[in-house]
């Protein structure tokens, strides 16, 4: 089965997951403020207590070339909780790219 992420409903039907892994995906969205309505979905594919790994770049001030494109740094762990998440942790920031993990509250 088949599903693209740019769209509303590409969840349907799939949850409740046991996890969720979201690897370079915002540069798909095509901008930033797309990000909010994709970590939503994800929050209400994934089961009670699950969790998720969010990896990607971040837009570093100063680089005008993707301002757009991706949240900077801090918008990313705001909008992990935002969207639901708790206990959200850094495990590693490398290169203008981070990945966290986060909890389904």
């Amino acid at each position: 089965m088949r599903r693209d992420f740019r769209l509303d409903d590409w969840a349907d039907g799939l949850g409740p997951l046991d996890a969720i892994v979201k690897m370079q995906a915002a540069h798909e969205l095509r901008h930033k403020t797309r990000l909010p309505m994709l970590l939503q979905r994800i929050n209400e594919a994934i089961e009670s207590g699950g969790p998720l790994l969010f990896c990607d770049h971040y837009f570093e001030v100063g680089n005008a070339r993707n301002s757009g494109l991706y949240p900077t740094y801090r918008e990313q762990s705001i909008l992990l909780g935002n969207a639901g998440f708790q206990d959200i942790a850094l495990l590693l920031d490398e290169g203008g790219m981070a990945l966290y993990r986060c909890f389904k509250d």
